[in-house]
């Protein structure tokens, strides 16, 4: 076990260098992107805000007040949303589009499934040291440390982890056989996930009559734990961790299965 995790950590290691290599950003560039992204989401959820309420100032000296009742600041409230969310995404669509990283197959120790982890443990990096650095530059400006189950922020994690490399292997398995699943399943996590998974909004701001709509969602369960981890006063009806749990393992227990018959799944690539 302890061999396997050196391996996987060795190729996290290799792809990072590689990609820092044919980047302009260099090693930050795993950084760089979600920093892209969560300006263009405030940029958004700000813009949604104003076309809301119609009386917030367009420019105002305290950012907290353009969303006080959702216990965090606007930056903060989307770091938490992105954390997750693009975690999943980023994480499932690596292991739908297969290996595109295959040198290091020429070890025999080096399984499809190591490159995969290592992909999913940069990934994991990238957007949790993005949520520190917010979270303590949050801290610095308030002056008030606030982090009320870290466990629970780490479980979060490491089960959306799980979830997308066991959801990616079943989808790949079942696009051998309906190529269109895999197409149709790149266009929802390129779209509409990024709208019905809690990142511009909080579960209890919705009409309790239309919580179920979106519940279903585990990554949404994932989200919104996320954000009570670390301030146990925010409210979360309809969540759960025990969901969140379930769907994870029911998805990597499929996965193991299936990628135990068919190994070689993941070595197919594609991009469309």
């Amino acid at each position: 076990m302890r061999s396997q995790l050196a391996v996987i950590l060795a190729v996290s290691v290799y792809e990072r260098d590689r990609n820092a290599s044919d980047s302009p950003f260099g090693a930050w560039e795993a950084l760089v992107q979600p920093l892209q992204l969560l300006l263009l989401f405030v940029f958004i959820r700000v813009g949604l805000r104003l076309a809301v309420s119609g009386s917030t100032p367009l420019i105002s000296t305290d950012i907290t007040t353009i969303s006080s009742e959702l216990y965090f600041d606007p930056i903060t409230f989307l770091v938490t949303g992105i954390a997750i969310v693009f975690l999943f995404r980023n994480v499932a669509l690596k292991s739908i589009n297969g290996l595109k990283l295959k040198a290091p197959l020429f070890y025999s120790r080096v399984r499809p499934l190591d490159i995969l982890l290592a992909s999913a443990v940069n990934d994991v990096r990238a957007l949790a040291t993005l949520s520190l650095i917010t979270l303590i530059l949050g801290w610095c400006f308030t002056w008030t440390f606030q982090f009320d189950r870290p466990g629970l922020a780490i479980s979060a994690y490491l089960l959306t982890v799980i979830m997308a490399v066991g959801f990616g292997i079943c989808i790949t398995f079942l696009g051998q056989f309906v190529p269109a699943v895999k197409k149709i399943v790149k266009r929802v996590l390129q779209r509409l996930i990024i709208w019905t998974s809690g990142m511009f909004f909080a579960t209890f701001e919705l009409a309790p009559e239309a919580r179920p709509l979106i519940t279903w969602n585990p990554i949404l369960h994932g989200v919104e734990l996320f954000r009570f981890a670390i301030n146990d006063s925010y409210p979360i009806p309809s969540i759960s961790f025990n969901y969140l749990l379930i769907c994870s393992l029911s998805c990597a227990s499929f996965a193991l299965i299936l990628y135990r018959v068919n190994e070689s799944m993941l070595l197919v690539s594609s991009d469309d």
